[in-house]
């Protein structure tokens, strides 16, 4: 029963003494079940202490007209810090030549890009006569090389049709997968960060993936979780650009991904999720994800986003913090991340949230008795961002603090970002989304 396999999945509840007197009734049985999986999924979600990659600086500019130039993106740098939010995604490079090179350019200058900065890049850029991925280091590692940005964001399309299979296969595809995260380990870590350079593997074609091939991903994602722990990725990723899955579907599919790490001896990897806003499903999407083996999110703190929008952190953390998660109300100050969610939204659409958006819009009903600046429901909110002393100096802006040790940037790298800014791809359209499946 596909119950009976989630809840294995998710958790292991404790053994009933029912289970065998129960299990000649299959209907009765079946209830049982889903209720011990019920409470495995909110007793995880109460529990678990989520990572938020943020993704304020490249999700809210996605098909707008608005947040391309430098000065919007320092004040959503500065929204981000005084949220509380420690590790964010700065830039996705690509064979055209875009803001996110400028930026990164200027944070570099600046001398904050530090070990808490994270960039998309392409898994494979161009391929072969024969359809096969090339192997060569694509530009985006070479400009994330050039700039000093650490933490790579790898995105693979495991069912690419642009990609001969037959040819390239599974071998293949976790041979380039190992190749790129040596690549970030070798390439990128600098002596003087706190960290040593890390990776994720995007799984960009997730929901088609899981459809087409689920043996492969499965599979490729053991093989992952089986890599030597010295250049093994951080975790992996995944969205939903449609929205349209319901939460019934993603469940097991994420529940099987998870299942996959574990086996592989790899529980501390993280699995993160992204959902678009399109049929009202978002959050509860993202939410059923974090309950079924999911453990964080990547994500702006507003909606704001492509189409319609997507499924922001602060409403997420909201709903975890509602639950009673303790994690949630300690590591973060979700008053501040609500005032930087109504601040964000009007910059980059050049209006007030919507009055019925919800949790931040002016209609939202919060338990005022609980929603203030002291705290929430009695737990008082961290005076500053937790490590805020690693990433800025503490109580300072961007503007008034000097560049921290870990942040310095040989300066002999200038002449070569200049040029990888210039450089294109042949053949290569100018998009991340290069080798979308299509």
């Amino acid at each position: 029963m596909k119950a009976t396999m989630l809840a294995s999945r998710v958790a292991q509840p404790a053994h009933k003494e029912w289970e065998a007197e129960l299990e000649d009734d299959p209907i009765i049985y079946e209830e049982a079940v889903l209720d011990d999986l019920r409470d495995a999924k909110l007793e995880r979600l109460r529990t678990l202490q989520p990572f938020v990659l943020d993704n304020s600086l490249r999700e809210t500019s996605v098909a707008a007209i608005r947040n391309h130039t430098l000065k919007d993106k320092w004040s959503i740098i500065r929204m981000i810090k005084e949220s509380g939010l420690n590790q964010f995604i700065i830039a996705s490079f690509n064979a055209m030549k875009q803001v996110d090179d400028q930026f990164a350019l200027d944070m570099k200058d600046k001398g904050v890009i530090c070990s808490n900065c994270y960039a998309f890049c392409e898994g494979w850029e161009q391929w072969d006569a024969n359809r096969v991925p090339k192997k060569e280091a694509t530009l985006g590692l070479q400009k994330m090389k050039a700039y000093g940005i650490q933490n790579a964001l790898i995105e693979c399309n495991f069912a690419c049709r642009q990609t001969d299979w037959s040819k390239f296969g599974e071998d293949g595809l976790f041979a380039l997968i190992t190749e790129r995260c040596r690549y970030v380990r070798r390439e990128l870590s600098l002596p003087h960060r706190l960290r040593p350079a890390a990776s994720f593997i995007n799984i960009r074609d997730f929901t088609t993936a899981m459809v087409e091939v689920p043996d492969r991903v499965l599979r490729t994602v053991g093989r992952i979780g089986r890599m030597d722990p010295e250049y093994r990725p951080a975790g992996l990723m995944f969205e939903d650009p449609s929205g349209g899955k319901f939460p019934f579907e993603l469940a097991p599919w994420v529940a099987s991904v998870r299942k996959a790490m574990d086996d592989a001896g790899w529980m501390e990897g993280h699995f993160l999720v992204h959902i678009h806003r399109n049929y009202g499903l978002a959050q509860a999407l993202v939410l059923e994800c974090l309950a079924s083996g999911a453990d964080g999110v990547w994500a702006a703190i507003c909606d704001e986003g492509a189409a319609t929008g997507h499924a922001g952190s602060l409403a997420t953390l909201v709903n975890l913090a509602r639950l009673g998660n303790p994690h949630v109300r300690k590591q973060f100050n979700l008053v501040r991340m609500r005032n930087s969610a109504v601040r964000m939204t009007k910059l980059v659409t050049g209006a007030e949230p919507h009055p019925r958006t919800e949790v931040y819009g002016r209609r939202a009903e919060l338990d005022r008795e609980w929603w203030n600046e002291d705290g929430w429901g009695g737990i008082p909110f961290p005076v500053n961002p937790p490590t805020a002393k690693v990433r800025y100096g503490e109580g300072k802006t961007i503007d008034e603090e000097e560049p921290l040790e870990e942040c310095c940037f040989p300066e002999d790298k200038l002449q070569q970002v200049k040029s990888l800014c210039d450089a294109e791809v042949p053949g290569t359209p100018g998009s991340r989304r290069v080798d979308a499946c299509s």
